[in-house]
């Protein structure tokens, strides 16, 4: 909604106000002040190039929408590096394989029995603890690059700036290109609903109740 039909809504809104809060008895106008429900400044939530804002003064925007975005083509890289290293098998398959080569061989150990030395025996045994834990070592990495994937992702999510209520642009402070270090973007105002004070006088004091007109 364009600012100049927002100010006649509150206009419209004020004289409505105006004249539903008057006591038949009086028959006087009271004078009220119309102020937005919520004024939100939205910032950048970390040092960077403004690379866009996609609304600007007068406009309705909702909860959640997309309103700027910061430069983020390294955060990108780092998400892509990231995916790449938490979606591979190949540690895990190699130490797997190295495992059951050592289990097979331990077993050909066991069979053949009093033939092969004490020393044998133990190289065959701790080859194949290496093995095990050389696959439990896969494993953990690959836990902690899925954990890396995450950081990086929302790490990327901070470069994309949504709106935290539906409202109306009221201002917009920075523009693209402008280096965003934490500073105000845009100012925000949720006028659904108003707050609404009305001035009275006090010998109406405990004589407007619910439903008062």
């Amino acid at each position: 909604m364009p600012l100049r039909g927002m100010r006649a809504v509150a206009a419209t809104i004020l004289v409505t106000v105006s004249v539903l809060h008057v006591p038949p008895a009086r028959g006087a106008d009271l004078d009220c002040l119309i102020e937005p429900y919520v004024v939100v400044v939205v910032s950048a939530p970390v040092e960077a190039r403004l690379k866009a804002v996609t609304v600007d003064r007068g406009d309705l925007v909702t909860e959640g929408q997309v309103i700027a975005s910061l430069e983020s083509d390294v955060e990108k890289a780092a998400v892509a590096v990231a995916r790449a290293r938490a979606e591979s098998d190949t540690a895990i398959q190699t130490s797997q394989a190295r495992l059951e080569f050592a289990i097979r061989k331990l077993a050909r150990s066991q069979e053949v029995g009093e033939a092969i030395s004490t020393r044998e025996m133990d190289e065959v045994e701790t080859s194949k603890r290496l093995a095990e834990l050389s696959l439990l070592e896969a494993k953990e990495n690959k836990r902690l690059a899925g954990l890396e994937l995450t950081r990086a992702v929302e790490l990327l999510a901070e470069r994309t700036i949504r709106s935290p209520i539906s409202g109306v642009v009221v201002e917009r402070m920075m523009a693209p290109g402008e280096f965003a270090k934490q500073a105000q973007i845009l100012k925000l105002a949720q006028i659904d609903p108003l707050r609404v004070e009305v001035v009275a006088p006090i010998d109406l004091l405990g004589k407007i109740t619910v439903g008062t007109r």
